[in-house]
């Protein structure tokens, strides 16, 4: 998903649905900005990260990004984060936490 505060609102029922069906899910991002953007969300709702990192499929032609023609290009799929289901409890709870 592309996560910019308008399009996040699009994507939140079906983040919701995959998390609460604890389905692995696989997402690519153009940069790592979006990538941290990403993150942040995903913590937010308390998704399990399973792994992130540069996408060993990312695209080997440059482009230009829309909406900024004064940056450089970007390659597509350049990283990529991969999630399934909730955080476990005891990384909700945080360390130290007393049961």
């Amino acid at each position: 998903f592309h996560a910019n505060q308008g399009l996040v609102e699009g994507w939140l029922p079906t983040l919701l649905l995959l998390r609460d069906y604890n389905i692995p899910s696989f997402f690519t991002m153009y940069s790592e900005m979006e990538l941290k953007y990403s993150f942040q969300i995903l913590l937010k709702l308390e998704m399990h990260i399973r792994d992130s990192g540069p996408s060993p499929f990312t695209s080997q032609k440059p482009e230009q990004v829309q909406a900024c023609p004064n940056k450089p290009p970007v390659y597509c799929n350049s990283y990529y984060v991969c999630f399934q289901g909730l955080l476990p409890q005891e990384d909700l709870e945080g360390p130290g936490a007393v049961n």
